[in-house]
């Protein structure tokens, strides 16, 4: 051992202490952020699945409680659109009451051959065809009293459910066939487009 080297180690043991202490710390703070995040992901991401949440408790806190169901919402709707005739079908479209189910079935529908879906609930107001001659619709949510004054014949096919019966915004609401007094682009800006929560 010369003594050049037993400078070089001192001088680099005040640096080396400093890194390795500040590696302890480092590790420790990201060690933390990853238990706190283990622990809220199920509560702000859906990182479990359905049935685990709902085993668990853990959709009470949750921030995507109305998202449970979604794909059952979208599947029961595609069935009576099916069901529809041929020809309201060419004439028709499929209204959502809220934004939640418009959002259900604009991420699911295609797939099962639903028509993209107005809703005139909140900024989906504004996401609509240009034009809207429709004289029929397969509507989601509403119930059917709500559509009296702008529907000529009222039928309901079916309840929403979502297989855990989890009282979400959906559940139990109505999907409903509906011939229009008018077409549905009339019928828009009066009737249906609402900014109320």
């Amino acid at each position: 051992n010369s003594a050049p080297a037993r400078r070089r180690r001192r001088r680099r043991g005040p640096l080396v202490a400093s890194l390795a202490t500040t590696a302890w710390v480092v590790g420790g703070l990201v060690a933390v952020d990853l238990a706190a995040l283990i622990v809220a992901a199920p509560l702000v991401w859906p990182v479990l699945p359905t049935a685990a949440m709902v085993k668990l408790g853990i959709w009470q806190p949750s921030f995507y409680k109305d998202e449970i169901g979604w794909q059952a919402l979208v599947a029961q709707t595609a069935r009576a659109w099916r069901a529809m005739p041929r020809a309201e079908r060419r004439d028709g479209a499929v209204l959502a009451e809220n934004y939640g189910e418009a959002g259900a079935l604009a991420l699911y529908g295609p797939a099962l051959g639903l028509p993209a879906p107005p809703s005139g609930h909140l900024s989906f107001q504004y996401w609509h065809p240009q034009h809207m001659p429709q004289r029929h619709l397969l509507v989601v949510g509403y119930s059917a009293n709500s559509l009296s004054g702008i529907c000529r014949d009222v039928r309901v096919v079916a309840r929403i459910d979502n297989r855990w019966r989890i009282a979400n915004e959906e559940q139990g609401r109505t999907i409903v066939i509906c011939a229009l007094r008018r077409p549905l682009g009339q019928l828009w800006s009066t009737r249906i487009a609402s900014d109320r929560l």
